[in-house]
């Protein structure tokens, strides 16, 4: 009875000292939280990898939108690919009467952007449509995580009980990544956020080249 009872308590000595053991490594262990609204999870090994392909060292990411009932209702991103043997200037296109859509804006800026000097390449576009006097969009910056693009988009507008014109303005921006910084094959998910880290709009493409 003695010998069962020792063989007892070593057990539990035995338990205790693995316990013990173990809590050094549940310490150490480092724990990422979720950046932003949450639709950004990697690895750290993504994260000590990720490549930051643009940034702009103009201030536009102190940019203010004032507005409280949300960002422009033309807000549209989209994302074209140039190939090579591309003309050195755009070719000519009839313009469109009245207030363009978005569908319009976008089919003008893929013209624009496909010229000689950004052959080989992914554009990433942005507009807020038709929009008050003093509204802007700026892309702020493109990060690369693995198989996520993350593009950083500033917005601003006019300052609160500002006196404006009665004239539209349609504010747009570009960036030109070239292919060689990008996977070569494959999926690519493009999410663009505004400077708090909210996604606006995500665009999936595939990467063949």
């Amino acid at each position: 009875m003695k010998l069962t009872r020792s063989i007892k308590i070593l057990g539990i000595g035995a338990v205790l000292m693995t316990f013990c053991a173990m809590q050094p490594s549940f310490a150490a262990e480092k724990v990422r939280g979720p950046l932003a609204d949450g639709e950004l999870f990697q690895s750290e090994l993504v994260a000590e990898t990720s490549k930051v392909l643009y940034t702009d060292k103009t201030g536009k990411n102190n940019w203010v939108w004032h507005q409280e009932n949300g960002y422009p209702k033309g807000l549209h991103f989209a994302v074209f690919f140039n190939a090579k043997d591309l003309p050195q200037v755009p070719a000519v296109v009839k313009k469109v009467g009245g207030v363009p859509t978005k569908d319009e804006m976008e089919k003008a800026a893929r013209n624009r952007y496909a010229v000689k000097g950004n052959e080989n390449s992914m554009v990433l576009y942005g507009t807020c449509g038709a929009s008050a006097a003093q509204t802007d969009i700026a892309i702020t910056n493109v990060e690369l995580f693995g198989r996520l693009l993350n593009v950083t988009v500033a917005l601003k507008d006019a300052e609160k009980n500002t006196p404006l014109t009665m004239n539209l303005i349609y504010p747009e921006t570009a960036q030109v990544i070239p292919l060689k910084k990008l996977p070569k094959y494959g999926n690519l998910r493009i999410r663009f956020a505004d400077v708090q880290g909210h996604a606006l709009q995500t665009i999936d493409v595939l990467m063949a080249r």
